[in-house]
């Protein structure tokens, strides 16, 4: 099941555009600095049927990290794939660690590289696994691929739905690999 995420970023960013109204799908959900900037600027936001109140009473009860949800397609409505890779050519090796990778490259349904994201978090002292998560569902990715996830990243991308697996071998054929494309 795809995810819908609503971070402060995206929020603020709809705020500068004068947004009075979002829509999202049924069951998506919010981040607790999302939820806030949204009740203080009186934004409406309709959830499938729904309306916001419950759902963001519902959300913000359950701490930051379960307040990710059901995710509206960010990326026109396509799967996009994060491989974790150690250089910026899908033909580079995917890196043997996910929160530690130097690059993400994105990939498209057809499994066509469409960006390379340098990984901001890849020197910080801690924590890197669940911002890297954060930061990759938000712009969009429904699967990463790496050659070894840590405990602190697979928690993070089951909570928030994303799937997630090992490969071995090239960045391209690792993206073909999760988009169920032999190769």
């Amino acid at each position: 099941m795809r995810r819908r995420f609503v971070f402060l970023k995206e929020v603020k960013e709809l705020v500068a555009k004068g947004v009075d109204k979002i829509e999202l799908p049924k069951g998506a959900r919010i981040s607790d600095e999302a939820a806030d900037l949204i009740k203080e600027k009186g934004i409406k936001v309709i959830f499938g049927t729904d309306d916001i109140a419950d759902n963001l009473q519902r959300n913000s009860e359950f701490g930051r990290s379960k307040v990710l949800t059901e995710k509206l397609n960010t990326n026109g409505g396509q799967r996009l794939v994060a491989v974790a890779s150690d250089g910026k050519s899908e033909t580079d090796f995917v890196s043997r660690v996910a929160a530690r990778s130097p690059y993400f490259l994105l990939f498209n349904e057809e499994a066509e590289l469409v960006e390379i994201v340098e990984n901001p978090y890849r020197n910080i002292g801690g924590g890197a696994g669940p911002l890297v998560a954060e930061f990759l569902a938000a712009k969009g990715v429904t699967t990463i691929v790496a050659g070894n996830f840590g405990m602190n990243i697979k928690r993070s991308l089951e909570q928030m739905g994303l799937e997630h697996f090992e490969f071995q071998g090239e960045a391209r054929k690792a993206a073909q690999r999760a988009l169920g494309q032999t190769f």
